[in-house]
């Protein structure tokens, strides 16, 4: 629902039934702006608000549901309480985040759902049933009580990116939105990267400044902290992020460079956390990294005094050190510097702090990042975990893949680090921030997922997934029950059995990158090198994988087949967009196998069978290409052009993040590579990387 998009906020009287009409939300002094805007995104004309001295005092207004945010006496800024007398509720709210949560949890009593950022589900009628409500009694308190939050990566050509980084009033709106949506699924962070564009000239700082205080007005006016990512080293820079050192080599030389630049991103800024991070695929000398850090944090205290520092610690097993007589992975440097700086330790993919890393970033596992995970938490010193829900780049929503593995890995990690910190006797993660890269193809449920269970972590690691779809109706229901048992598969193919390589894919610098040992997302084996091998590795283990994706194939056709036989409400895009998510994984996995047993049976010199299974890939494409034109044609975005189509952006990608999935790039490169390979074509392979 995208009324707020399009109508003017207005309160409805309508109904000529003598029942309920209209719901209003009583705020108190100071709050009534920031609530009334958190209000109207929701995107309902019957919710209104009003300001009152002592909301915690309101009462039955007619033909209204009266929801009132109080103050909560001894409770902490972000617990709250609901009391229900008829249709009265009242919440208490320690701070003005814990009286959002109570409005919100109130709100999802009655039936409403709060799905993707520009997609409410609204219930058809209001009503009030105490028996959905918790007892006065009942105190509802995070635990996580630190930071929970969304880190928008917008070094990518995002949804959220043309809105918190390029001007303009819409953008405001829409960054209002999303915070809005963190707040109702028990967020309390939000973050974004800034990019190197505010460095060409004054104007367009000045242009920039000005939407992102109007946007951190707004962000703040829900009661959530808000960060801007922020990159050391021009060195480590391949993408366009703002850096603040691109020339300096000694510390007084790097003083000079970097405090202008800081000064760009805090003067008149109130930013409450700056994030640091170091690019990839690179090396500084250890001692001067350290001292570098050291320096930022220097120089950010004496500009921003109130703001914290944070730093991420990547992955990248094949980039180590030796420093103070330890073997580290070059990012764990930033833990010498002697000062009071949290970090973040960073996962990538949908790879999980505990088991296989299937060779991402050369890592079999993720252990030193769970280690130093465990130390702090032992030691009881500050430590963030900032984990992914989509890599974007040739791997999940840019295919397109739909992934609730992500969901499930993220449960699987914070489960982990809640049974650590139980069993020592120490408190849990204070701070745990996802790396979001974008939320269509089903991929809103991923982050929605990750701020329930931080939130409070539930038993199953499906039961967000089923918190919003089922609300749907009995045809909800079935869609999120097929959505958990893909995850489940996925477990085994994807993560146990490696079959990532052959379901994500690779652009043309990527490969070209793999000679070098440059080795992000891990690679697929070679057609003409499996296709010319006599039995044995890769020959065999090639064999394996195929008789996996085969099985793995079989089984999410059967989800998909189950799922297209549903009757959906019509114009439920939510449910839709899960339906189409599920059907486009299966072919996914259709047009891999058939492609390694082409592989396959040109080594065993079946040049027939092998041409036509590699027709049967196409013609998954074709039926591929169906779905992805209904999916595209009623995206969530309000602006879905923008992320379909080429276009300039200040990003290094002058293309929306979905181009791809669009043209069904990275499809038709591999079916083009493999047909050259082995049948000795020359078709023109699509590079589906920086070009539009």
């Amino acid at each position: 629902m995208r009324a707020w998009l399009l109508l003017p906020f207005l309160l409805s009287s309508c109904g000529d039934d003598g029942g309920v009409s209209s719901l209003i939300v009583v705020a108190g002094p100071g709050e009534a702006e920031g609530v009334r805007a958190w209000a109207r995104t929701i995107g309902d004309i019957r919710i209104g608000v009003v300001q009152e001295t002592d909301p915690g005092q309101a009462g039955p207004r007619w033909r209204s549901i009266t929801l009132a945010l109080g103050q909560g006496q001894d409770l902490c800024d972000q617990c709250y309480v609901i009391d229900v007398d008829d249709t009265v509720i009242t919440v208490r709210g320690g701070g003005l985040l814990g009286r959002l949560y109570g409005a919100s949890h109130a709100l999802e009593a009655m039936g409403y759902r709060f799905h993707h950022p520009y997609e409410s589900l609204l219930p058809e009628g209001l009503e009030v049933d105490p028996d959905a409500f918790p007892g006065p009694e009942t105190v509802h308190a995070p635990e996580i009580g630190g930071r929970r939050g969304i880190h928008l990566h917008t070094l990518h050509p995002l949804d959220t990116m043309f809105d918190a980084w390029v001007p303009s009033e819409d953008g405001v709106e829409r960054m209002g939105a999303v915070a809005d949506w963190v707040v109702r699924n028990r967020g309390s962070h939000l973050q974004w990267v800034a990019l190197d564009d505010i460095l060409d000239s004054s104007d367009t700082h000045a242009a920039w400044k000005e939407h992102t205080q109007a946007v951190l007005k707004r962000v703040h006016g829900v009661g959530l902290t808000a960060g801007l990512g922020i990159q050391l080293f021009g060195s480590g820079n391949l993408q366009l992020a703002f850096d603040l050192v691109d020339k300096g080599t000694t510390i007084e030389a790097q003083r000079e460079e970097l405090g202008p630049r800081l000064d760009l991103v805090t003067e008149g800024l109130d930013f409450d956390l700056y994030n640091l991070s170091f690019g990839e695929f690179f090396g500084a000398d250890p001692e001067r990294f350290v001292q570098s850090v050291e320096l930022v944090y220097d120089e950010l205290e004496a500009r921003a005094p109130d703001a914290e520092l944070t730093t991420v610690l990547h992955v990248g097993d094949d980039q180590r050190v030796e420093f103070e007589g330890k073997e580290l992975i070059y990012y764990f440097l930033a833990t010498f510097a002697d000062r009071p700086i949290t970090h973040w330790v960073h996962t990538v993919m949908y790879y999980g702090l505990e088991g296989d890393a299937g060779g991402a970033y050369h890592h079999e596992e993720f252990d030193q990042h769970r280690q130093y995970l465990h130390d702090q938490l032992e030691a009881q010193q500050p430590v963030g975990y900032f984990p992914e829900s989509a890599y974007w780049i040739a791997f999940d929503n840019s295919v397109p893949r739909y992934l609730p593995l992500y969901q499930r890995q993220r449960w699987d990690d914070m489960r982990g680090l809640k049974a650590f910190a139980a069993d020592k006797g120490v408190p849990g993660l204070q701070d745990q921030v996802l790396f979001s890269s974008g939320w269509e193809w089903g991929h809103w449920q991923h982050d929605v997922s990750f701020l329930r269970h931080a939130w409070g972590l539930q038993d199953d690691w499906c039961a967000p997934l089923h918190f919003h779809l089922d609300a749907h109706g009995e045809v909800g229901e079935a869609v999120a029950d097929a959505a958990c048992r893909l995850g489940d598969l996925q477990r085994t193919a994807l993560i146990d059995q490696r079959l990532t390589p052959y379901l994500a894919s690779a652009d043309s610098i990527m490969q070209v990158g793999y000679p070098l040992g440059i080795v992000a997302q891990p690679e697929r084996p070679s057609y003409v090198k499996v296709a010319t091998t006599n039995p044995g590795s890769p020959l065999d283990r090639y064999r394996v994988d195929t008789e996996n994706l085969g099985a793995y194939a079989e089984a999410t056709i059967k989800l998909s087949q189950e799922v297209s036989a549903l009757e959906l409400p019509e114009g439920d895009t939510v449910l839709a967009e899960t339906v189409q998510g599920i059907q486009l994984t299966a072919l996914r996995a259709r047009f891999a196998h058939q492609i390694s047993v082409a592989t396959i049976l040109y080594a065993e010199q079946q040049n027939t069978a092998a041409g036509e299974a590699l027709d049967r890939a196409d013609q998954r494409m074709v039926e591929a290409r169906a779905v992805v034109d209904a999916r595209h044609a009623d995206l969530l975005d309000p602006m879905p052009k923008r992320l379909l189509e080429p276009g300039d952006n200040p990003t290094l990608y002058d293309y929306g993040y979905l181009l791809r999935a669009e043209q069904l790039c990275f499809w038709e490169r591999e079916l083009r590579q493999v047909r050259n390979d082995l049948q000795g074509t020359t078709f023109e392979v699509p590079g589906c990387a920086l070009e539009p």
